[in-house]
């Protein structure tokens, strides 16, 4: 009886053992997990940026070139 619950407490032990390190490994994966979509997100808002600059030149371009169009009209 004695060698059963050495046993025990030993799987019990174990069980903790496996349970802290699963945690851990866990917190872990989801610290790398959230840096990833951190970085994304950042390289997502540059490019935003990026092609809201892109819009913003097309528009004067297209503002200009209406300008011209109406000056071409009335002369």
């Amino acid at each position: 009886m004695d060698d059963l619950n050495a046993q025990i407490v030993s799987l019990q032990r174990s069980l903790t053992d496996l349970e802290l390190s699963t945690s851990t490994k866990l917190a872990r994966i989801n610290t790398e997990h959230v840096k990833e979509l951190e970085d994304l997100q950042a390289v997502h808002i540059i490019r935003l940026e990026r092609l809201q600059n892109e819009r913003d030149v097309l528009q004067v371009k297209v503002y200009s070139l209406k300008i011209r169009l109406k000056h071409l009209r009335y002369n």
